[in-house]
């Protein structure tokens, strides 16, 4: 697939987001299928900075002693997540995308301080048993080395005529590997918390009315916070 790069520089503040977040809660209804987001957005320089990781760190439980946490780069690529979800060529409104999965590969060990290229793309639809599912990949680079990967999975539920690959989500697992370890009491502002270091400010995870409006019993915690804590 060819795509068109777009270097973002300097990034889009919160605030500019959420408003193109509320500009793309209306879509026209689509004709056939959707197409695939040809854009491909790039910050060619971005800092792990001391202040960005260990807010990041004591949101999750990460110690300083660790390094950098192996989830925290998505938090740096995560505006140009919102960006092409809320463009006019993306076919769904960004509100009550739910991101479904996170896959994370790193290659190199990351350094506070260091510069990181970050490139953001749509990568292929995947067809979802309860609608219209996207892949989005993150490739982060230093000094022109891929050090860092990420592939996020968000759905667009109550599609009908899913298009792309079939959705597989077994892990294969051994039954006796699927062992509670820890239990963990979470705060109720914890979606509003980690809202503030992530800038990820969906209303499923910050309001108890968002998430009801989007078929939530409650707000729940951002799957990224999960996947981190853990």
């Amino acid at each position: 697939m060819d795509y068109v790069t777009q270097i973002i520089d300097p990034p889009p503040s919160r605030s500019r987001l959420l408003l193109d977040g509320v500009r793309a809660l209306r879509k026209p209804a689509l004709d056939g299928a959707p197409p695939l987001p040809t854009q491909r957005l790039v910050r060619s320089a971005v800092e792990l900075s001391p202040v960005g990781i260990g807010a990041y760190g004591r949101a999750c439980g990460f110690r300083r002693e660790q390094g950098v946490p192996l989830s925290y780069p998505h938090v740096l690529a995560f505006p140009l997540h919102l960006m092409l979800l809320t463009r006019p060529s993306f076919p769904y409104p960004a509100g009550g995308m739910v991101h479904l999965a996170n896959r994370i590969r790193q290659h190199q060990r990351l350094h506070e301080g260091q510069a990181l290229r970050l490139e953001v793309y749509c990568e292929r639809w995947v067809a979802h048993p309860k609608g219209q599912a996207l892949s989005i990949a993150t490739r982060a680079y230093g000094a022109d080395a891929l050090v860092w990967e990420s592939d996020s999975l968000y759905l667009r539920r109550e599609v009908a005529n899913p298009v792309g690959e079939p959705w597989d989500d077994a892990l294969p697992l051994p039954e006796e590997s699927l062992l509670r370890t820890q239990r963990w009491v979470l705060p109720a502002d914890l979606g509003r918390r980690f809202a503030r270091v992530s800038g990820d400010f969906n209303p499923i995870h910050t309001s108890l009315i968002g998430a009801k409006l989007f078929g939530f019993r409650r707000a729940i915690a951002h799957g990224m916070w999960t996947l981190g804590r853990a």
